[in-house]
C-alpha cells in the first residue's frame, strides 16, 4: 500500500470512528434512530470494505461488547439512562460491532504499515 492509499485509508477510518461518536453523543436519548444511524454507518462501511471477515468481527464485536456490558449492568458497574432492552440501548450492538470494526482495520493497517518498512 502507498503512503497515499495508507493515509487516506487512515482517515477514512478515524472519520468513521468519529461518525459513530457523534452518533452516540447527540443521538443516545433516541434509541431507535441512534441504532438506525449506526446500522447505516456500519452498512457502508462493510460495503466499502468488501471483507467478509470484517462482517463476522461486527457481529461477534456486537454480541460480545454487548453481553459484557449486559453483565457488568447486572452487577452494577453502570447504568444507562435510556433503556430498551434488558437493561441496555438496542444501538449498543451496533455501537460495539462498528467499534470493533474500527480496531480490526486499525490493526490491518499497522499490519500493512510495518510490513512495507
Amino acid at each position: 500500500m502507498k503512503n497515499k492509499n495508507f493515509l487516506k485509508e487512515l482517515i477514512l477510518l478515524f472519520i468513521f470512528a468519529i461518525l459513530i461518536s457523534v452518533v452516540i453523543v447527540f443521538f443516545y436519548s433516541r434509541i431507535w434512530l441512534a441504532a438506525g444511524l449506526l446500522l447505516i454507518l456500519s452498512i457502508l462501511k462493510l460495503v466499502y470494505l468488501k471483507d467478509k471477515v470484517a462482517v463476522t468481527i461486527f457481529i461477534i464485536g456486537g454480541i460480545y461488547g454487548t453481553l459484557a456490558e449486559m453483565v457488568a449492568i447486572y452487577f452494577g458497574a453502570w447504568s444507562y439512562s435510556y433503556i430498551n432492552f434488558y437493561n441496555i440501548p438496542f444501538w449498543l450492538f451496533f455501537a460495539w460491532g462498528a467499534m470493533s470494526i474500527f480496531f480490526y482495520r486499525l490493526s490491518s493497517l499497522i499490519k500493512l504499515y510495518f510490513k512495507r518498512k
